[in-house]
């Protein structure tokens, strides 16, 4: 595609793409080029070449001069708009005077050919000539795309060996940083590294150091096991460091640029005392904790080039987390705890990390309420209702049941006969003994009236014996009848179902209580016993009336352990101060004393405290 453009580029403009740069080594096979392509038409005579440039692109709106014929030659102004053209289009683009006609200020014809490279532009053919006719015009364009396949060649041969130089710069990292690797101290790894540097790139002596509270502290040096800091040579390394950090960014000297702005004393009075060795200074600052420098030593004949510095540049961005890892874990525990905590620090009151701020502030506030906030400690108690006295009914002699008036949850009166025992044989034998006691009062009798003192005495001494086994008898009927000893409530005993059933003397057949009087057994954990004291206050919520709260007050501690569930525990009475409408014999529930006003941290974390003591103490003593 071909088109026609006159137009000019602003001044402005056109001096930002027409200045000359530094020379370049590979600019020089573009300078051939050009010269080879303007020779190859010096003859022709309908073709009159007056310019054969190639120009590269350093930027969007950038265009530099890369070789030329003749030689100093630079790219007029004019021809930016079609080179512009070209690129966009990535075809050639032709502009002034038409082939074979001549303009009216004698304008020649421009051509703009870009040179595409793996589907990019990597270059543009700037040609300006006259030709004699379209033929000439075809002519040449047939062989300025030829010669542009040169140019591909070349460019694709660039970029194998930038490849090829990358891939020496990852062969040579990895085989250092392999060595490196294989160390487990960090000042051994810092020893091999400068080491192994020194041999890999000739140099004289490698240095590794890195700041501490803004001083330069060398920590390896190739070739040395041990060193003195207090060397002049070793010094002067250490103002290097500090140099280099300071200012960010790898210093050399002697510079490659004569206009470079850095300051460069420091490197200029080692390499003196070194007589004038090359000096090349390469930082590493991914870490504000971990700031320090390699620093690298050649005889003057041998300078670092561009590669070799790019090359030692990945090295030690490469190096540099591999040795501040091992620095990390070879300090000793106390400066791992204190950096970490100095990092998170850094963390909260810095930017970002809201999840650790949150929990900072979490953390502050539940510690001022640990430490601030009073509150009542209550210790808990498993609690059951019991009645204030309790009676138990048993059985006076062996018999059988003849008669149950009551059973469980019945409210009985004084005096009211709960339970008969079955008193036949007793009646029975109450008669006989009545009988024989008759007999015994009438041979008494006769006995006085024949004044026979013995059988009086003998007679006198049977009849009171009858006369106690009677009342014994009596006794006895009067005990088969149970009867409730005051007004509650059968707690315990139902035998309505065992009428005719036999008992033996001593058999607990029913317990009464008080229907209205209670106390309050609470059983408390022997770590929480030393804290109960009488009087103190206490409330009851009981599983059957979960809702209401019953007011208590400790009466005693009875000195008795009960081992349940696992637990030791201790009985305590409690009297309760309110109504006790609501409640029933047998009812369960749990209590909380209150003991005293303490710190919300002493009562969540003594009880943990106190089990820390008894079992260290307990391990001591082992």
């Amino acid at each position: 595609m071909t088109m026609l453009q006159s137009e000019a580029a602003s001044p402005q403009q056109a001096a930002s793409l027409v200045q000359p740069a530094a020379p370049r080594a590979s600019e020089q096979v573009f300078a051939e080029w050009c010269e080879s392509m303007f020779a190859r038409f010096v003859g022709d005579a309908a073709v009159s070449l007056g310019f054969v440039g190639v120009a590269g692109f350093e930027a969007e709106d950038a265009v530099r001069t890369l070789g030329a014929a003749p030689q100093g030659r630079l790219l007029r102004p004019a021809l930016l708009p079609s080179v512009v053209e070209a690129r966009a289009r990535q075809t050639l683009v032709v502009s002034g005077a038409l082939p074979g006609q001549a303009g009216p200020n004698s304008e020649q014809t421009y051509l703009c050919l870009p040179v595409m490279v793996e589907a990019e532009v990597a270059a543009m053919v700037v040609v300006e000539a006259e030709f004699a006719d379209k033929a000439a015009f075809t002519r040449f364009t047939q062989t300025l795309h030829m010669g542009s396949g040169w140019l591909v060649a070349g460019f694709l041969a660039r970029r194998a060996e930038e490849k090829l130089r990358l891939y020496d710069t990852a062969e040579a990292a990895l085989t250092v940083v392999a060595l490196v690797a294989q160390c487990g101290d960090f000042l051994a790894a810092c020893e091999a590294a400068v080491t192994n540097l020194a041999a890999t790139f000739d140099c004289d002596r490698v240095s590794i150091g890195e700041m501490r509270r803004n001083r330069g502290h060398i920590l390896a040096i190739s070739n040395s096991a041990q060193f003195s800091r207090n060397l002049r040579d070793v010094r002067h390394i250490r103002y290097v460091i500090e140099e280099a950090v300071d200012q960010e960014t790898p210093l050399m000297w002697p510079p490659l640029d004569p206009n470079d702005a850095n300051i460069l004393r420091a490197h200029q009075s080692l390499s003196a005392d070194a007589n004038g060795t090359v000096i090349l200074t390469v930082p590493f600052l991914n870490d504000p904790d971990d700031r320090g420098a390699f620093v690298f030593e050649r005889p003057s004949h041998k300078a670092f080039s561009n590669d070799e510095i790019e090359i030692l540049m990945s090295l030690v961005a490469v190096m540099d987390p591999i040795l501040d890892e091992m620095r990390l874990n070879n300090r000793w525990i106390g400066f791992k705890l204190l950096a970490s905590g100095k990092q998170q620090f850094k963390n909260i009151l810095g930017p970002g990390y809201f999840l650790a701020k949150t929990l900072t502030l979490a953390a502050i506030l539940s510690l001022v309420a640990l430490i601030g906030i009073q509150q009542t400690y209550a210790v808990p108690a498993d609690a059951t209702v019991e009645g204030s006295e309790q009676r138990i009914l048993s059985a006076s002699f062996d018999g059988f049941i003849a008669q149950v008036n009551a059973r469980e949850g019945n409210h009985v009166a004084k005096g009211e006969v709960l339970l008969r025992l079955d008193d036949r044989d007793l009646a029975l034998q109450r008669l006989r003994l009545t009988t024989q006691r008759s007999q015994d009062q009438l041979e008494f009798d006769r006995a006085l009236a024949s004044r026979d003192r013995s059988q009086m005495a003998i007679s006198q001494s049977r009849v009171a014996q009858a006369d106690a086994q009677i009342a014994l008898i009596d006794n006895q009927l009067e005990r088969a009848q149970l009867r409730a000893p005051f007004d509650g409530i059968v707690i315990q005993g139902d035998l309505t179902h065992a009428v005719g059933a036999s008992v033996t003397r001593g058999q607990p057949l029913m317990t009464i209580a008080p229907a209205g009087d209670f106390r309050i057994a609470l059983t408390v954990n022997e770590r929480q016993i030393d804290d109960i004291r009488g009087g103190q206050n206490a409330s009851l919520r009981l599983t059957a009336l979960p809702s209401e709260t019953f007011p208590l007050v400790i009466e005693d501690i009875l000195p008795v352990a009960h081992y349940g569930q696992g637990q030791t525990r201790f009985s305590v009475s409690a009297r309760l101060l309110g109504s006790a409408a609501p409640l029933r014999h047998g009812m369960q529930g749990v209590a909380r004393v209150e003991v005293e006003s303490r710190r919300l941290g002493d009562i969540w974390f003594r009880p943990i405290v106190n089990w820390l003591r008894s079992t260290l103490w307990s391990r001591w003593l082992i």
